[in-house]
Parts: structure tokens; sequence; C-alpha cells
């Protein structure tokens, strides 16, 4: 028997050798064979995605929904064939052929584990054309062991949200004959019934198959908590080892997070008298909405670009209404000394040493354990970058942040005689700009005077403020008052006061394009002033700042803005001006050699 084996296999072999030399169009082409002898090429085993060639004696093959693969060297009789294949052991198996009849497919359902089988084929005729099998064939493999499966927990979504569900997944590292039930347990910070729902306790990986989830649902409720975080693990595994080391953690998205307060304000101010490098650390915030307790809310630092570090201060129990201002302060009494009677303004202090920014650090505001409002960015050192206020603050106005410039707050004594006031105790309106541009008849040849300004709070009557003319070198009384209209400006808009035959002209659209969408215009025939002369700012006919020097004609001073501009960002800071004639050769604003720093 042996012997008739071994000869069977070299018969193989120098076929499949005959074979190997075909075209690689048909591997295993008729006409490599002349004789009317019948033989099997090659046996090969399909376990997943991987195909494994048997050779007698193979030990290791899946014993679960095995597949062999059976290439003959000639086309087959397939009823020769189904009559003539056997298995040892008589396990029940499916055999189909392939388009050409030369390839048989034989599927087990189920084998016995760690058992020895035999496939063989003996003598006969079993070719499609009488071709015979003068050699009988026998291959022997045995089935793997029975291996206990290890379980392991996976999910598709480990951050979902409320209304939102996600599921628990257990995997097997084997398909097994056998259940596997796995039963498991959530604990942790939310309450099942209350703020999820799990599918079943104990998820069952049927027979055949390799994975099974059970879902966890996660319940809407109206309570703001922030992020809940829940973990499940396996408490014990039928037919099965549990593989985990660790539960499988879930951080549930709160949709329910108060937005009620807003940071409007950061601070690490530094003036003459500060000392200790701590006076001017503070956060402002502004309540939009009346809160009832303003512990919902908390405050992390992120020192120096080192990520988040949670929340670090958590408010006290009170309430807020809306609109009103909390100033939280390393040393409130310092800081509110600095501001002098702007100190008004904050309807809330608290001092807190958690106030530890350097003017380089980021800040969270927090509701709940979730983060809805950042100044700066956590992972970034602000150092040098655009939103550091070392020796400064930042303030939010009409929704974007601006700072005062780092150091801005050096050498002065209290906040409005700082060239950085803070803009909540300034003048609800800031004097922004002045601009006498005129082109030659060479190139545009337009003219606009006009004053630039900024609502830095909601304001229900612009006629409040008023600009006073001091024309080529007067003094008192002022040449003309410029008043603004009676009207209201949100926090945020930016006022541009326009001489009337200047706008009706279509001057300021021409010169600034687009970007007189930003402006709310308002013409007045009072909008006189020519570049050299002194402008002061008033509110209730008390002055507030000036631009140039009353009493002085500002030709070929520092200070002149003919056929120019003067313009700064924030109150108290000196204007800067674009220098006399430098929208002379222009056409618009984008080919001055002065651009106007509002167009950016």
């Amino acid at each position: 028997m042996f012997k008739k084996l071994l000869n069977s296999l070299y018969f193989v072999l120098g076929a499949f050798l005959l074979i190997s030399a075909c075209t690689e169009e048909d591997d295993f082409a008729d006409e490599t064979f002349s004789s009317d002898q019948f033989s099997i090429l090659k046996v090969t085993a399909i376990e997943g995605n991987e195909e494994t060639r048997l050779e007698s004696g193979i030990e290791g093959i899946s014993a679960y929904q095995l597949q062999l693969n059976v290439v003959f060297s000639h086309e087959v009789n397939t009823d020769a064939i189904n009559n003539g294949l056997s298995i040892s052991g008589g396990p029940d198996f499916d055999i189909s052929y392939d388009s050409t009849n030369s390839v048989a497919t034989i599927e087990f359902a189920l084998l016995d584990y760690q058992s020895e089988y035999s496939l063989s084929l003996p003598l006969g005729s079993y070719g499609a054309s009488g071709e015979t099998l003068e050699n009988e064939f026998s291959l022997n493999f045995t089935t793997k062991p029975f291996v206990t499966p290890n379980v392991s927990l996976s999910t598709s979504n480990a951050n979902p949200e409320e209304g939102g569900s996600t599921v628990v997944t257990a995997t097997l590292s084997e398909i097994t004959t056998a259940d596997v039930s796995v039963n498991i347990e959530v604990t942790g910070e939310a309450s099942s019934g209350e703020d999820f729902t799990l599918g079943a306790t104990t998820i069952v990986v049927p027979v055949g198959e390799l994975s099974a989830s059970v879902s966890l649902d996660i319940i809407d409720d109206e309570i703001a908590e922030g992020a809940e975080n829940i973990q499940v693990s396996i408490v014990s595994v039928e037919n099965g080892v549990d593989n985990t080391t660790e539960p499988l953690n879930f951080s549930i998205v709160d949709n329910d997070v108060f937005t009620d307060l807003t940071l409007k304000g950061v601070m690490a101010i530094r003036w003459a008298t500060e000392t200790d490098n701590n006076s001017g650390k503070a956060v402002h915030l502004r309540a939009i909405a009346d809160i009832a307790d303003l512990s919902v809310y908390g405050i992390g630092v992120a020192n120096n670009g080192g990520g988040s570090d949670s929340i670090e201060y958590r408010f006290p129990e009170m309430s807020v209404a809306a609109g009103e201002d909390v100033l939280l302060a390393r040393d409130d009494a310092a800081l509110l000394n600095y501001f002098g009677d702007g100190a008004a303004e904050f309807e809330h202090v608290i001092s807190t040493d958690a106030m530890t920014q350097n003017g380089d650090d980021a800040i969270e505001l927090y509701s709940g354990t979730a983060v809805i409002d950042t100044y700066g960015d956590v992972n970034i050192d602000g150092t040098d970058m655009s939103w550091e206020y070392s020796g400064s603050w930042a303030y939010k106005l009409g929704g974007e942040w601006r700072t005062g410039g780092v150091d801005c707050a050096s050498g002065s004594t209290i906040s409005k005689n700082s060239a950085c006031i803070y803009p909540l105790i300034a003048s609800d309106l800031l004097f922004k700009g002045a601009m006498e541009i005129e082109t030659s008849p060479e190139t545009s040849d337009l003219r606009i005077r006009a004053y630039h300004f900024e609502a830095l709070e909601d304001i229900d009557d612009l006629s409040d403020w008023a600009v006073e003319i001091y024309n080529n070198g007067t003094g008192a009384p002022p040449f003309r008052i410029v008043g603004l209209p009676s009207e209201s400006a949100a926090e945020g808009d930016d006022i541009l006061v326009v001489r009337d035959s200047d706008f009706e002209a279509g001057n300021v659209g021409a010169y600034f394009g687009t970007c007189d969408d930003g402006f709310t215009i308002y013409t007045s025939g009072d909008v006189t002033s020519n570049g050299d002369d002194a402008l002061v700012f008033t509110e209730n006919a008390i002055p507030l700042d000036t631009l140039g020097v009353v009493g002085v004609d500002g030709t070929g001073e520092s200070w002149e803005y003919a056929d120019g501009f003067g313009y700064r960002t924030v109150p108290g800071a000196e204007f800067e001006f674009s220098g006399a004639g430098c929208t002379t050769n222009a056409n618009t604003n984008s080919d001055a050699s002065c651009f106007y720093p509002f167009c950016e």
C-alpha cells in the first residue's frame, strides 16, 4: 500500500512539473497529458482568507467549516467522483464542481477536534472521457485540538451622545462548537435607567460565529451633567476565557450643557506699582442669561502649552443676572484699585489663588465637565503668539478676541492712564480713527473725509458722542462739532461718519471696495477736517480723547493725516499715523502705500 501511495505521489509530482511548464493562461491545460492516465494534482484547504496546500500527514487543520479544493488532471465524470470519493469517519460534507468540472470543492460543517481523517479515491475510471486512476489516492490529515476561545470586548463608538446609541461587542479568538456566554456589568458615573440602558447583561456568541453585540442606548435627559464616564467589564464567561486586561471605557457626551456664561476677558496685567507679578491675574466672565447656580461652571488654566489641566476652580453657588459681569481675580483689592472708578462695572468680584496664568497660558471655561469656551490654544505656549497677553489683557468684543498688546500697561498706575484701557471700563464708544483720503486726478481723483468709531458695548443712543474740529491751529471754541446720529449700535459695530458729499459721490465704495461692508455708515456735512486739524472726541460734551494737538496746525507735524489717516485698535492707545500724502497716487485702498488697517 505504501509503495502504491509513493508511486502515486511521484506521478502527481511529475504531473505538477509538466503543468508548471504550461502557459500562465491555463495552469492545468489538458493538452499536457497525452495518455488516459487520470490523477489528482493537488489538494488545498481554505481556512478563512488563507489557502494551504495539503500533504499527507499534515496536522492542525481547522475542524470547523473546513473547505477542501481538489484539482484533477482532467475533466471528471462527476457521478463517478461522487460515488468513489470517501472520507474516513463518515463526516457530512457537500461537494461541488467548477465550470470546467476539473476542480471539486468539498465543504464540511464540522469535523471532530484533534482527529485523523483520510481523503481517498480508489482505482477506477473518473475522467469525462474515460481516463483512469491507476494508483489509489489517499491523503491523511489531522484536525487541530479544541482551544477554548479567548473573549475580548470592543465598541464602534466610545463617545456616544445623549439620544444616540452604540454597541458592546464580544469577540472570540476561535470559532467554537458551543455557544459562548459573556456576562458583563456597567460601572461608573452614569446610572442605568437614568442615563443609559443596556440591551442585555449577557452577550451570547452562537456556534460558528466569532462575535456578537448588545446595544448601549444613551437616554436624552434635560440635565446638564457634562461628560459622564462608564466602564463595561466582563464578570464571567461560559465556554470561553476572559482575555480583557481593563474595562471598555465610554464617555457619554452631554447635549444639555449650560452655555449661559461666556469668557469676556483674560488678564495678566502688570503696572508700575504692581510688584509681585500676580496682582493683575484675572478672568472676566459675562452672563448671557440668568444663571440660578454659578457653581455649574468652572475655570481651567492650561499652562505653557502643556494641554488641558481640566477644572482648577469651581465657582461658588450664587445667582447671576443676564448681562452681569463677574471678575475672578488673584488679588481683587489690587486689581480693583487699578481699575479705579471703572471697578464698579463688575457686579460680582471673586478672589481665588487659582488665577495662575502668565499671559502665555490658555484659559478654559467649563460647564459641568465640558469645555464651552476657550481663549488661546491649550496645546501651544502663547509666547510670541498673536493671542499672548503678558503684561496686558485679551478681550472678547462682538464675539472676536483682541489683545491690548504685550506689556501695554507698563508704566501706568491706573488703567485709564495706560496705553490699553481695559475695554469694559472705557467709554462705550471708541474713537478708532480719522481719515482725509485724497487721490490725485491722475489716479482715481476721489476724497474721503471720515471718522471711524467702534462700539465697545451695546449702545442705545450714539448721539451722546461727538467730534470737535479745531482747524488750522485754532484753539477754543471748536470750528465745528460733528455729532453722531441718534441711532443704536451693537457691541463690535464699526461706525463710519463720512462727509455727505464724499459719500454721495460713491467714493467710499470705490476706494475701500468690499471692505466698506464692514462699516455702518452715517453721513454729515460737518465733517470738514483737512488732515492738519486737531480733533477732540467727547461724551456728553466731556473731552475723552484727542487726535493731534489743539492750537497747533498739523501741517508737517508727526500727527498730520492729510491724504492719509490716524488709527488705533484699543482704548488708551496712541494713534498711529500713515504719513501725509500716502494715498495721493493710489486708486484704491489695496494699492495705496498705506493700507487702512481695518480692511486687513
